[in-house]
């Protein structure tokens, strides 16, 4: 479980798939510019995992996947 300094749970989980995006949108890239290269972006098989050991390990019940539109 992921606790914050007030004591609150985190129970949801936000997952950008790449910052490669045709959009560009302020919200996910401020001032146009990439924030990862896209040689240091996790594989799909990294990010599986990584968002399951999450889901089993620190008690994530909502998961939200964003990124590349």
């Amino acid at each position: 479980m992921i606790v914050d300094r007030q004591g609150r749970r985190f129970r949801n989980l936000r997952v950008s798939l790449t910052a490669a995006c045709n959009y560009a949108c302020s919200y996910c890239v401020p001032d146009g510019k990439r924030l990862v290269a896209a040689q240091d972006e996790l594989t799909a098989e990294a990010l599986t995992r990584g968002v399951a050991y999450l889901i089993e390990t620190a008690g994530i019940e909502r998961l939200r996947i964003t990124g590349g539109e």
